[in-house]
């Protein structure tokens, strides 16, 4: 469907835009539900509004630069990201059950550079969805790591205890009667499982990455911490210059603490969970603004969501949260850094998703290549159990199942 920038008055179950269309359209829900849904129409999630105020306020003014800033304070923005992002439609948007309004602006119109310029509700609206993706992704990156890591042991035991088995009936082909009756069957199976050996470089290699992993987790878990943020941001606003050294806990993830930092220069290190995540090393850079752009409608402390630490030797500008909040909200040449910021960590956090989710399928297949070694146990645990003379050998690294499959 084509919708026009400003409100458009739309009947119940009209689509506003399919999986896979172009991003160019920001959609603001006025009244009414919006159905978001998946590629085969299942229901993922109702998005609900009836905010008749700022209709009125949006249908009566034409300049974009007048309008409150609080009608976009609790409004919700739908394909935000995409247009952001430049990518087509993740998901199907469909009007619900009853007659829906909702506002659209293009991420290329002038309006839209208005709204982002003038009305701090608008645009701190916009900031707190990005560092909302930003975090959501940054989740399932550390997610798909975790089954990655998972997958690759699943194989890596998988791989030693068929070898241990292989191995052992290779050695007794050696010490049983070539007249035993399985004797050419199990020789015959066991060829047939060296087809499978080029697959241990790709596991090993694997294995080593995993080992990267946790000597980074070793690293996090016995690192000084010498900096309490509290000490430093000043209660006036001012931004303050702290240095840290080499290997220096700036922040720790789940800490109380509303700082923001500012990279002058050096490295920093972001860590979820003790895995290393990201690697900040471009100056002008703004670190730690996803928990307070998360947190600035809350009363109650922040919490940090992840632990910052220095790379290299690292200098930082820092200032309280509080402070930082309220010059975004009245100073645009502010909200415009920190969305520059903002976007290049959303357009890092998407791509390192999709590469960590290919990577994911990769192994997934790698394990299912693992079915035909699998075949081939069965198989020789089958041969074996013809003779008295392997099954002394074999019996011992069966587990219980495969014992009782055999009987």
């Amino acid at each position: 469907m084509i919708l026009h920038e400003g409100c458009n008055t739309l009947a119940p179950k009209t689509y506003l835009c399919r999986k896979g269309d172009p991003s160019d359209m920001i959609y603001v829900l006025l009244t009414g539900s919006i159905e978001a849904l998946a590629e085969d129409g299942t229901l993922i999630h109702t998005f609900q509004d009836d905010n008749k105020q700022a209709f009125s306020l949006l249908v009566c003014n034409t300049d974009m630069s007048e309008l409150p800033s609080e009608i976009f304070d609790n409004l919700t923005f739908l394909g935000e990201i995409g247009c952001l992002l430049n990518t087509p439609r993740t998901l199907t948007l469909r009007v619900g059950k009853s007659e829906c309004i909702i506002f659209c602006i293009s991420g290329k119109s002038s309006a839209f550079e208005n709204l982002f310029l003038f009305n701090s509700g608008f645009r701190m609206n916009l900031a707190h969805n990005v560092a909302t993706y930003v975090k959501q992704t940054n989740t399932k990156i550390l997610d798909e790591r975790h089954l990655i890591q998972d997958t690759i042991r699943k194989i890596a035991q998988y791989q030693e205890r068929s070898e241990r088995i292989v191995s052992t009936l290779e050695n007794a082909l050696e010490k049983c009667s070539y007249l035993d009756p399985s004797y050419e069957t199990i020789k015959s199976i066991l060829a047939d499982y060296r087809r499978y050996d080029q697959i241990e470089p790709m596991i090993q290699n694997s294995l080593e990455a995993i080992s990267l992993v946790e000597h980074f987790d070793n690293m996090a878990d016995s690192a000084p911490v010498f900096y309490k943020n509290s000490g430093h941001a000043t209660e006036n606003g001012d931004f303050v210059t702290v240095s840290f050294n080499e290997g220096e806990i700036i922040c720790c993830q789940n800490e109380e603490s509303d700082d923001i930092f500012f990279l002058m220069d050096g490295a920093v290190e972001v860590i979820i969970y003790d895995q290393v995540i990201e690697i900040i090393d471009r100056p002008g850079t703004f670190i730690g603004e996803i928990s307070v752009l998360l947190g600035f409608r809350n009363t109650s402390r922040l919490t940090r969501t992840a632990t910052m630490r220095a790379l290299i030797p690292t200098r930082l500008a820092v200032k309280k949260g509080s402070h930082f909040i309220n010059s975004v909200k009245h100073k645009p040449q502010i909200i415009k850094i920190l969305f520059k910021s903002l976007t290049e960590k959303l357009q890092s956090s998407d791509r390192t998703l999709n590469d960590i989710l290919k990577k994911s399928r990769n192994i997934r297949a790698l394990l299912n290549d693992f079915k035909g070694p699998k075949i081939l146990i069965r198989r020789l645990a089958t041969a074996a159990s013809r003779s008295k003379e392997f099954m002394k050998y074999l019996t011992p690294l069966l587990d219980p199942e495969e014992l009782e499959n055999l009987q």
